[in-house]
This record gives C-alpha cells, structure tokens and sequence, in this order.
C-alpha cells in the first residue's frame, strides 16, 4: 500500500489502524464467560450453526481473536481480510500460535483477490469507518453464499459514548460515520436484507471511549468504575440494553428469498 488512504469513503488510513494495533499483546482471544462478550455469544450461538464445511469471513479482522471464537464454538474454516500490515502481522501471529488452519489477505475489502462465497460474513467495528454506510454494506454482501449469514456489529455512539468522546478526544469522531440502529435496519430492509436479530447490546462500557488524552489519575478511575459494573451485570444477570447506554448494536440477516 503506497496510499496514505484508499479513497475518501474511507474515515481512517492504515497508519491509524497501525498504531492501534501495535501495542497489542498476544495470545489474543475472546472470553465469553465475560461482559459483554457473553451476550454476543448468546445470541450468535441461538443462530449460527456448528458446521466444519462452513467457512467465516472476517472483515477487519486484527488480531484475529473474533476468528479464533468462530473455531472453538462453531468449527468454522477461517478466513480474513485485514487492511493494516500491522494488524496483518498481529492476526497471522496469533492464530498460528492457535495451531488453527486459516487464510488471511493484507488487502482492502473493497478490492480483495478473495473470489470464494462465504456461509458467514462478519465484522466488528469496521462499518462505521467508511462515509457510505451503503457502499460498505453492500461489499460485505459480495463476499456472501446466497444462503450465508451477515453478522454485524457497531459501536453505538448515538447516545452516551458519542457525548463521552466528545468530551475525552471529539477527533476520534471524526473516524467514525455515526450509525443507530435504527438506521441501519432501514439500511439493510433497502438492501434486500431480511433481519434475524437485531438490538442494542450490553448495558455500559466505558472502554469503547478512547481516552488516550486523559489523566492517568483519570484512567485508573475510570478502569475502577467500568471493571465494578461489569461485575454487578454478570453477579445480577442484568439485562437492560437500550439506545442511551448499550455500547454496541448487533445487526444479523440473510438475503430475503
């Protein structure tokens, strides 16, 4: 890659997307014993079949940790398409650690050489970097069996954590195309998408704001207060998700028959 960005669809350059990557530590992987990945994996585990012929695209896919779930709880064959070179690294280094087979391309998803149909197509935090919600929607689609199943999921910064960021760093924003759920059901309805779940998800997460200007005094508070109500959600089996406080929304669909 020789461009600093692809085109000006995209909010973000593979510069950013280095420097978030760099300090990542390996092995990395999910918990989903923990908030907020247990009700992720709740739902996606009412849905998605457990299939070794199934083969997951994960689009964004550093460090590789979602792709490592979609082994151990659904036997998938994994694949990935990674922007970053960094990031690239970061995931072909930990899922060899794994042990697990897989095929992951450094390439942008908008024009990968990837050409094989996919039963699952999945990304986390990666739809919301691109001005064309649309455009971004629709090349995830390209990648899809016409039987397979899209999985979403984006930050919701429609309601607290767009105040917070604002308040901590508002040029973080600036990456992000901000996106409700409820928009972007319409969005999918439009693109010939049939919804099986959809909802907002988890009930506070103060780690989806990046607070890499505040206070060190400030952070071990803020990690204090975050780390005290993940542990009241997960002793209350608490479920409370709405629009002003879940940190994330989950979108998952097939293409209307």
């Amino acid at each position: 890659m020789t461009e600093k960005t692809i085109d000006r669809n995209n909010l973000t350059t593979s510069d950013y997307w280095d420097r978030q990557w760099e300090n990542t530590k390996l092995p990395s992987t999910l918990d989903v014993r923990k908030y907020p990945w247990r009700a992720f994996h709740e739902l996606l585990g009412n849905i998605l079949p457990v299939n070794e012929q199934h083969k997951v695209l994960e689009i964004g896919c550093a460090p590789g940790k979602w792709l490592l779930y979609f082994h151990t709880h659904f036997k998938y064959m994994l694949y990935g398409i990674e922007y970053s070179p960094v990031g690239y690294r970061k995931t072909v280094e930990n899922l060899t650690a794994a042990g697990v087979p897989f095929r992951v391309l450094q390439e942008d998803f908008f024009s990968s050489s990837l050409t094989e149909k996919m039963d699952v197509v999945f990304s986390y935090g990666v739809i919301e970097h691109f001005d064309d919600t649309a455009r971004a929607v629709r090349k995830h689609l390209d990648y899809l069996a016409p039987e397979g199943t899209l999985a979403v999921i984006l930050p919701n910064f429609t309601g607290l954590y767009g105040m917070l960021q604002r308040l901590a760093d508002k040029k973080i924003l600036a990456g992000h195309k901000i996106v409700s759920l409820c928009e972007f059901r319409e969005l999918m309805n439009e693109t010939g998408m049939e919804e099986i779940a959809g909802s907002y998800m988890g009930i506070f997460n103060l780690g989806l704001i990046n607070w890499s200007h505040t206070p060190r005094l400030f952070l071990h508070l803020i990690n204090f207060i975050n780390t005290a109500v993940h542990f009241a959600v997960a002793r209350l089996h608490i479920k409370l998700e709405t629009r002003m406080f879940s940190p994330y929304f989950i979108y998952v669909g097939k293409r209307k028959k």
